[in-house]
């Protein structure tokens, strides 16, 4: 069995990272475009108050950006990622109970650092999950994510505002933001495909890493024939290079398991 010479930019990993970064700035363009006139009419703001209610998003985000990238790095991307989407959402949430300008603008901030969390978080994922060979151009395929947002989350956050009212746009952003949380959870999956192009990403999937919890437990099921592919294309070049105390089970379905399969894996990745 051959490994395929060039991978492939759409493994799952990398779409579900796609679409939770287009649904992130979606939710951003349909509100940045709507904040200022709701402000007005629901808070008789003055024109610096509505300018202020629609820029602080972009305060909120500026200010944290100094700091995402290390968090990222420091806690890890999974985890940032998801305690950013929590915060994403609860924003979300406070828009349908902001009763004053001060208190709009605040969650106009929160907003935006829980954004610019998520965003900075989703966007290392991705890029983790690029082939190196097809980095610039799978970095192109993220940055058209960015631009469908910006020609689809104006319209469709005026036509809510103006069609159905402002209760209808925060409900609908934070739907949009629970869809982003829930993918976040699974973001990290792989497909029959990607093994072929690559048994090191499921080996390395199955290495404990910085991020994941004390407790981890990693599971996986595969087919027989992987093992003899991990332990040919994936074999460690250094003994400390994986860590697999996290695993607590690997099932082996879909053929007949071979004693030769297992020995080889286990004898080129665990080294027992």
């Amino acid at each position: 069995m051959q490994i395929a010479e060039q991978e492939r930019i759409a493994s799952p990993t990398f779409v579900l990272a796609w679409v939770v970064s287009f649904l992130q700035f979606l939710a951003f363009y349909a509100l940045v475009t709507t904040m200022a006139v709701y402000a007005v009419r629901q808070f008789a703001a003055s024109d610096a108050g509505a300018g202020l209610a629609s820029s602080a998003f972009v305060i909120g985000a500026t200010v944290s950006r100094v700091v995402t990238g290390h968090v990222v790095d420091r806690f890890g991307k999974r985890r940032v990622l998801v305690v950013a989407l929590v915060a994403v959402a609860l924003s979300c949430t406070l828009y349908l109970v902001a009763s004053s300008l001060p208190a709009l603008v605040a969650v106009r901030m929160l907003h935006g650092a829980s954004y610019a969390f998520a965003s900075t978080a989703v966007m290392a994922l991705a890029q983790a999950a690029i082939p190196d060979g097809r980095r610039a151009e799978a970095t192109g395929h993220l940055a058209l994510g960015t631009t469908l947002a910006t020609a689809i989350g104006p319209a469709l956050g005026l036509f809510l505002a103006g069609s159905i009212g402002y209760v209808w746009l925060f409900r609908a952003t934070l739907g949009i933001t629970v869809v982003s949380l829930v993918l976040g959870q699974v973001l990290e999956i792989m497909s029959p495909r990607d093994f072929l192009q690559n048994p090191k990403r499921w080996v390395d999937m199955l290495s404990r890493r910085d991020d994941d919890p004390a407790d981890v437990h990693i599971y996986s099921c595969i087919p027989n024939f992987a093992l003899d592919l991990a332990a040919r294309y994936a074999a460690p070049e250094t003994p400390n290079q994986y860590d697999f105390s996290g695993v607590h089970c690997i099932l082996i379905g879909s053929e007949s398991v071979t004693k030769p399969g297992v020995e080889a894996f286990v004898l080129s990745l665990i080294h027992i």
